[in-house]
């Protein structure tokens, strides 16, 4: 009484679609840090400001579009 073996263990993700979508996720990090790493060494590192404008940018159009479904729904 009360060992582990009289229990049912849970489903693991072991395999198939876990480990394709943890791989999955690594390379879109890697992709990520790489389309912000190239231009920013290809440019020498002095458009640094640029970069950060840009991602403030797409940060408020984020919050745009997430205001905008959130309040009026997808037509």
């Amino acid at each position: 009484m009360g060992s582990r073996g009289d229990r049912p263990s849970a489903p693991r993700a072991t395999g198939g679609r876990g480990a394709h979508s943890a791989a999955g996720a690594r390379a879109a990090v890697l992709l990520v840090l790489g389309g912000v790493l190239v231009p920013l060494i290809a440019a020498g590192l002095r458009s640094v400001l640029w970069v950060l404008i840009g991602i403030a940018g797409l940060a408020l159009a984020a919050v745009g579009v997430w205001w905008a479904l959130a309040h009026t729904g997808v037509t």
